[in-house]
C-alpha cells in the first residue's frame, strides 16, 4: 500500500527512494484510487488492466530557497582616520568608514518532486546576519598657526550625515 514520504535532512536534490502513481486524465476508478500515492522503489503495484497509460514516476527531494529579505538593520557606526597635514597645505583627504549589520531571512521549502508534480512537505525560515562596510573620502581642513609651540585645530564633515562634524587638534611638527 502507499505511504507518505519522510522529509530529508540534507540539502540539494536527492533521491527519495520512492515512486508515485500518476493517473492520466480519464483513468479508471482503480487508477484514480492509486493516483498520488507513494510506494517504495521496487514495491510499486502492477498496472491493474491491459493498455493502462498511467505512470509510475521516480520521486526526489529538493530544497527551494526564497530570496533574502531584510528584516532589521543596526544603527551605523562612523569612524575616520586621523588627518595628516603637511606644513604648506591646510586641507587633506580623510577616509571615513561606515559599518552596520543587516539581519535577513528567507523561506526554505522542503519539497518532494515526482515527474511534473511537486508537493511542499515543510517550510522553514533561515536567518543570517551580514556586516556591511562602506568607505568614503571627505576633506579635513586645518586652521593652523604659524607658531610651532601652539596647537592647531582641524575639522572634517561626515560624508553620510549632514551636521556630523568631527574636530580635533594637533601640534604642528617642524
Amino acid at each position: 500500500m502507499g505511504s507518505n514520504p519522510e522529509s530529508p535532512e540534507s540539502e540539494g536534490v536527492i533521491s527519495a527512494n520512492k515512486v508515485q502513481w500518476q493517473a492520466n486524465p480519464g483513468a479508471c476508478e482503480k487508477c484514480n484510487e492509486l493516483d498520488g500515492q507513494y510506494f517504495s522503489q521496487g514495491n510499486e503495484p502492477e498496472k491493474p488492466h491491459p493498455n493502462c497509460n498511467c505512470k509510475i514516476v521516480e520521486c526526489y527531494y529538493v530544497n527551494e530557497y526564497g530570496r533574502w529579505k531584510e528584516i532589521s538593520r543596526s544603527v551605523p557606526s562612523y569612524n575616520m582616520q586621523d588627518p595628516i597635514f603637511t606644513q604648506l597645505i591646510n586641507s587633506t583627504l580623510v577616509l571615513w568608514m561606515k559599518s552596520y549589520y543587516i539581519t535577513e531571512e528567507r523561506n526554505v521549502n522542503i519539497c518532494i518532486g515526482c515527474g511534473t508534480r511537486r508537493e511542499v512537505l515543510e517550510t522553514n525560515n533561515e536567518h543570517r546576519k551580514r556586516k556591511i562596510k562602506n568607505t568614503e573620502y571627505s576633506i579635513a581642513y586645518c586652521a593652523s598657526t604659524t607658531k610651532i609651540d601652539e596647537w592647531s585645530v582641524w575639522w572634517c564633515a561626515n560624508p553620510w550625515v549632514p551636521g556630523d562634524i568631527r574636530r580635533g587638534s594637533f601640534r604642528p611638527g617642524p
